[in-house]
């Protein structure tokens, strides 16, 4: 019997169990099938197609607009989520980049491609210098990588891009700073015309790119140099040029002679150099009425007095009583003169009143078809004497010679209106060994280095025969080069030139009165002068 009941009990247990399996189980409902491959929400077939109507995106086939790829999209979604902004850090979606991008449509994935998208946010990847953009001789890479720290304002004008050969990769390197083309363009500048020391963007320095609105839609209306006018261009050195000094001719040691040809003695005069556009040519204006007509000077933007009275107001000096001033009634005759309409007139500095005279012309030094009545004397400047308290600085233009007396003897005067021209400031760089001085004002290039004492004839030998810092287009200066190293305001050397020796240095320019004689610049007090040629002094060279 209890095998019996046994038995039965298995059977019942046996029964309960088969009707628990037949119950329906939500999770294999059969809404749920897999669908079949190709087909949408499927896998794609092997070869990364699907069927009608759908795309293979992410290993599914999915239904997408026909101009998004999956390429594009993952592109897309990589800019989307992570954005290099510096070698050593990951800037996450959450921090705040501003990368504003000019308004584009991009309905044609061909319009805007990824070198493009690189071209809008900084790109670590890149930062190195590209060899086939620079000199390496002549920039030294670590000083002109923009560094991550950096602010720059990238904000672009409105355009137009619907056209996608409108605006082409280096139109778009030209509105932001790119890592990539930081260095300079050689079809733009002359590589050795740039110093690396003037064109650092620094890492603290805030760098502001606006552009003015432009219309572009004609590609031909706006070409890759228009562009860097309007932006802080990092190939860009002052590209100003110095006053040529007037002089047309050439001399040997002692008299007029032909101009000779590279290689010769006497070749790398003044003259020669003028003749190759190595200097701008002087340019005036005249205007106004007679007795109140004023010269612009077309190259400072200087406006000068032109006709100068019999006796000037104020003044007791000279024969008839007025006719000349001391110093200091010259700085008030300036200050309160009313001229041409104009009551801003000044007394001009020594460099400003200094780039009148005319070295090609003697007794007076100056051209009198622009400047009539101008005496064989000297005219004050507004300049104090920084070698002697009670002295101030005059310029001759009986000759064209500049150098200092006492305030209290009376001299002419010629008032200026316009802006103070701006001293000369100088940085240094090592290039091929050698110490390269630049002038951020007038853009000229010195040899720090310079020659000993040799004469006149030596010096222009020494500098056409120099290779220095891996340059040999080096020449000697004419003396309105030379005299913008001059500063008045410190004495003993009279000049902020890196290692100026209170010396004396030849220029190019010969003496027109006396031919056997050269000008100098001497460095200690700062006169401009003139000398034998056969006596000796030093000699620095420049180039540009």
């Amino acid at each position: 019997m209890t095998r019996i009941l046994f038995g039965l009990a298995v059977m019942m247990f046996l029964l309960i169990a088969s009707c628990d399996s037949n119950k329906p189980n939500p999770q294999n409902d059969s809404d749920n099938t897999t669908p079949a491959m190709g087909s949408e929400g499927a896998p794609c077939y092997p070869n990364g197609t699907c069927d009608d109507g759908l795309q293979c995106f992410s290993g599914r086939c999915v239904e997408l607009p026909d101009s998004l790829t999956e390429n594009e999209q993952m592109d897309e979604d990589a800019g989307i989520e992570e954005i290099t902004a510096d070698a050593d850090e990951t800037v996450d979606a959450v921090d705040t980049v501003d990368t504003e991008q000019p308004d584009v449509d991009m309905a044609d994935e061909d319009l805007v491609d990824e070198d493009t998208y690189d071209d809008w946010v900084s790109d670590t990847t890149d930062i190195q210098p590209d060899p086939d953009i620079v000199d390496a001789d002549n920039v030294v890479a670590d000083e002109i990588i923009t560094d991550a720290d950096e602010t720059v304002d990238t904000e672009q004008p409105d355009v137009d891009i619907a056209d996608e050969d409108l605006v082409d990769e280096d139109t778009y390197d030209d509105w932001v700073s790119d890592t990539t083309d930081i260095q300079p363009d050689p079809d733009i500048v002359d590589a050795d015309n740039v110093v690396a020391d003037e064109i650092i963007t620094d890492a603290d320095e805030t760098v502001d790119t606006e552009q003015p609105d432009v219309d572009i839609a004609d590609e031909d209306l706006v070409d890759e140099d228009t562009y860097d006018d309007w932006v802080p261009d990092t190939d860009a050195v002052a590209d100003s040029m110095v006053l040529c000094t007037g002089q047309t001719k050439c001399y040997n040691a002692t008299v007029e002679m032909t101009c000779p040809t590279e290689g010769n003695a006497f070749y790398g005069q003044d003259s020669q150099y003028a003749a190759l556009g190595y200097c701008a040519p002087r340019s005036y204006s005249i205007s106004g009425a007679a007795n109140n007509d004023v010269v612009t000077d077309n190259v400072t933007g200087l406006i000068w007095q032109r006709t100068l009275p019999a006796t000037y107001a104020g003044c007791s000096g000279g024969a008839p009583a007025g006719s000349t001033c001391t110093w200091q009634d010259a700085v008030d005759y300036c200050t309160e003169l009313t001229y041409d309409g104009q009551t801003d007139w000044r007394l001009p500095t020594r460099k400003e009143l200094a780039m009148l005279s005319d070295y090609g012309r003697y007794n007076p030094a100056i051209d009198t078809t622009i400047f009539p009545g101008t005496q064989l004397g000297y005219y004050w400047s507004s300049s104090s004497s920084a070698g002697n308290a009670v002295g101030a600085w005059r310029v001759s233009f009986a000759n064209g010679g500049v150098s200092s007396n006492y305030r209290t003897d009376t001299y002419y005067a010629r008032c200026v209106r316009g802006e103070t021209l701006p001293d000369s400031t100088f940085t240094e760089e090592t290039i091929s060994g050698k110490v390269i001085v630049t002038d951020t004002v007038t853009g000229l290039i010195w040899t720090k280095e310079y020659s000993g004492t040799v004469t006149w004839q030596n010096a222009l030998s020494y500098c056409e025969n120099l290779n220095y810092g891996g340059q040999t287009d080096w020449r000697l200066p004419n003396i309105e080069e030379l005299k913008t190293l001059v500063d008045d305001t410190i004495s003993s050397p009279e000049s902020t030139f890196p290692g100026m020796p209170s010396s004396y240095f030849w220029s190019s320019s010969s003496y027109a009165f006396h031919t056997d004689y050269a000008w100098l610049v001497g460095f200690d007090y700062g006169f401009v002068t003139d000398s034998y040629k056969t006596s000796k002094s030093y000699a620095r060279c420049v180039r540009q």
